[in-house]
């Protein structure tokens, strides 16, 4: 396991010429890190959290919350679609007249 590691990590690096950036866990080098549930090379682990330049980038939670407010948006922009339709003419119909009649007040300029 530790070998196989390597080739993903510190061996790259050597062969870059950058190890003495990258490529290992060493005080005063760079490091973007993933935080696995298990071995990281193991098909049921998964990424847990991932942190660039020292700031967290994703995690479950905040991919959580963000699948929340991506389905609540989708929701709220599916009933304003079904309540243009309700009221009469179709939705598109709408967004293009409230285009013309922007053209026609604005010479032109949207």
């Amino acid at each position: 396991m530790e070998e196989a590691l390597k080739f993903i990590t510190i061996n790259p690096a050597i062969q870059l010429g950058i190890e003495k950036r990258v490529g290992s866990l060493e005080v005063g080098k760079d490091a973007d890190l993933a935080i696995w549930s298990g071995p990281p090379l193991s098909s049921l682990s998964r990424c847990e959290r991932t942190y660039i330049d020292g700031a967290e980038y994703w995690s479950l939670e905040k991919d959580a919350g963000h699948r929340a407010w991506t389905e609540k948006e989708r929701r709220r922009l599916i009933q304003k679609v079904l309540a243009a339709k309700d009221e009469g003419g179709d939705w598109k119909e709408k967004k293009e007249k409230e285009y013309r009649c922007c053209d026609v007040e604005h010479g032109g300029a949207r």
